[in-house]
């Protein structure tokens, strides 16, 4: 059964902030699993590590569904 997640989508000046587990070896949008009775946002919330401003152009290593879920929101070509 797939788990519910809570995924937070933040821009500022152009940049997208990704964020990356510790040991994992690429960058990802904030969020994760959710917890029975957890609000999205927390969840969001809970899951930030190590993060960066991505300008949407420069080589940074991600999760391939990170540029699908910007692409969905039109925030990415």
């Amino acid at each position: 059964m797939p788990r519910i997640r809570g995924t937070a989508l933040v821009v500022r000046d152009g940049h997208f902030l990704l964020v990356r587990d510790k040991g994992a070896p690429s960058f990802s949008l904030p969020g994760g699993g959710q917890n029975p009775g957890e609000p999205a946002l927390a969840t969001a919330a809970r899951e930030l590590e190590a993060f960066i401003w991505w300008n949407g152009k420069d080589d940074v290593p991600r999760y391939p569904h990170v540029d699908e879920i910007l692409r969905r929101c039109g925030l990415l070509a």
